[in-house]
């Protein structure tokens, strides 16, 4: 599997899932590739680089974080401190 294959099912998974976490886009693009048979040494390998690639896709504009807060500070997560502790992001589409 290429890194052009594997930035393009994040892509698609962070499509599909809506707003969603690494985690959960992560495990989607596992059963992905389990479905479609793409399970190699090869994925495997690349599967370490998936944070990467969803950061490339944000510099292309593709992709942004959206900011799961009520409050617009940028620093809690619905007035705690949640969101600044555990450092959460969630993915979406552009």
């Amino acid at each position: 599997m290429k890194s052009k294959e594997l930035k393009e099912m994040v892509f698609q998974s962070i499509k599909k899932l809506g707003s969603c976490t690494k985690k959960e886009y992560l495990v989607d693009v596992v059963n992905t590739a389990i479905k479609q048979g793409k399970v190699t040494k090869e994925f495997i390998i690349q599967i370490s680089s998936i944070g990467f690639q969803a950061q490339s896709l944000k510099r292309e504009g593709r992709i942004v974080i959206d900011n799961p807060n009520d409050c617009e500070c940028g620093k809690c997560a619905a007035g705690s401190i949640h969101g600044l502790n555990t450092k959460t992001f969630y993915w979406s589409i552009a």
